[in-house]
């Protein structure tokens, strides 16, 4: 995705754009073998992880259909809106969090509820077995460091911008089958 087409997709509020945050957190990291920083065309803001990823590329998951038909449900209705977004460091991990808006937590929470009902709750249970179902906040994972800590002029960007808001999101919500850094994406519906 082009950096122009990501910022048709989302709307931003702050005049630096996520595709250039992610260019210079990505010229940052190059040549890093410990750096895994988010392509530009993989940026996502994830509504709820469903499964473990262990299906391979056109491989149709079971329960398929109720997913689908639970989803067209509770989450069609309005796009997913994040505001204020920041970020968030963690000891392996910069992250760009935000706060969504209050239909869209009460979507997920409902979406979440609905399918904990269903045969997809073992799976969903699986998924969340270390984190909160849903979770407590939302983010998008622009860099993982496979080190305890973040590198020094990772964490020097970070000290630099910690208190920068890059504005907001706005977007469709989409059920995707995807890798981790949504590189590879399989739409569902």
């Amino acid at each position: 995705m082009t950096p122009e087409a990501l910022d048709a997709l989302y709307t931003q509020t702050s005049r630096q754009t996520l595709a250039t945050l992610l260019a210079e957190i990505n010229a940052m990291s190059d040549g890093d073998a410990l750096a895994d920083a988010m392509p530009v065309n993989g940026l996502h803001f994830t509504f709820l992880p469903i499964m473990l990823p262990h299906y391979r590329p056109g491989e149709r998951p079971k329960h398929l259909d109720l997913l689908k038909r639970l989803w067209q449900e509770y989450c069609t209705a309005q796009p997913l809106t994040i505001s204020r977004l920041r970020l968030v460091a963690l000891p392996s991990q910069l992250l760009l969090a935000g706060i969504p808006d209050p239909h869209s937590l009460r979507q997920r929470s409902a979406f979440a509820d609905a399918l904990l009902k269903t045969p997809l709750a073992p799976g969903l249970l699986a998924r969340h077995a270390s984190t909160p179902l849903p979770a407590p906040f939302w983010h998008s994972t622009l860099l993982r460091y496979r080190a305890q800590r973040l590198p020094e002029p990772l964490r020097s960007y970070f000290i630099r911008h910690q208190h920068r808001e890059f504005g907001s999101v706005s977007a469709p919500v989409r059920l995707v089958m995807a890798n981790y850094n949504w590189t590879v994406v399989q739409p569902i519906t």
